[in-house]
Formats: structure tokens, sequence, C-alpha cells
């Protein structure tokens, strides 16, 4: 009798699928890791759903993958089901340039949002299709990520903490 699988656990399952194929697939994150390819292979396959990949491969991958746009993926889809964001932090001065680049961002990724949802106001049969919903998703995302970024070039300049 296996374990049952809710949705936390096929999103912690769909983000481990996602990092092994950032990192190449899965003899590429086996040869970066200290675990074979079959058992790689096992922590995204959802009738393991008790097998999950240790913390020191995660980091390792991670690691590997910085510079894919989700990083870090398992770690981002672990922190949403508690419920909690993960964003960059702005790591650059507070200037004039800085911040109308900061709001520009927001304001193109906002602006993002309302052309997806107004395609799906405008045509109904797109709420129940599941690639569409998942596509405003990623936009409502962006458009976070990029109101905290926004803060965050803002506390840095002013030393204060979250």
């Amino acid at each position: 009798m296996g374990v049952p699988v809710g949705p936390s656990e096929r999103r912690l399952k769909n983000a481990t699928n996602r990092l092994i194929e950032a990192a190449g697939g899965q003899e590429a994150a086996a040869d970066s890791t200290r675990v074979s390819q079959q058992q790689i292979g096992r922590y995204g396959h959802l009738q393991h759903a008790e097998t999950y990949m240790p913390i020191d491969v995660v980091v390792g991958l991670e690691i590997l993958t910085r510079t894919h746009p989700d990083h870090p993926i398992l770690t981002r889809a672990l922190a949403r089901i508690h419920g909690v964001y993960l964003v960059r932090g702005a790591g650059r001065a507070l200037t004039p340039e800085n911040l109308a680049a900061a709001l520009g961002h927001l304001s193109k990724e906002t602006g993002d949002v309302f052309r997806r949802a107004g395609a799906m106001i405008a045509d109904p049969a797109e709420l129940t299709d599941t690639r569409a919903v998942l596509d405003l998703i990623r936009e409502i995302d962006e458009a976070a990520e990029a109101l905290i970024a926004a803060k965050e070039l803002l506390l840095d300049q002013s030393g204060e903490g979250i």
C-alpha cells in the first residue's frame, strides 16, 4: 500500500523533476551528486511518494542550476507549500535609475497579469484550461516577485530588515 499523494506531494515531485531536468537530466544529476541515476529517477516519481531527495543532493543540484529562472527550484516549491515566496534581494544601490528600473519592471509584470486575466475573462473557456490558469499563476508570481524586489531595493537603502 502506497503513501497517499496530495497536492503538496505532487508539487514537490513536479519541482524535483524540473530540478533534475534543469541539471541536465537524470544521468547528469547523478554524475554531480552522491546518488545513482536510478535513485535520482525515483525522487521525481509519484509511485515513490515516500522517497524524496536528501537535502545535500538538493543543495548540490540547486547550486548547479543557479542560473535557471526559477532558482532555487525545489526550495522555492517547498516554500510555496508553506505560503512563503522567495525573492532575490535587490543587490544594488538605491539610485533614481535603479528605482526607475524596478518600477518599470513591476509595471510590465503587473500589465502581464492584467493582459492574461483579460484574455481569460474574454474567453471563459480558458478558465477551465489548466495551461491558461497556470500561465496566469506564473504571471501573478512574476508580478509579486517584482513588487518584492522593488521593496527590497528600498529596504536595502533604509537599513531596515523584514
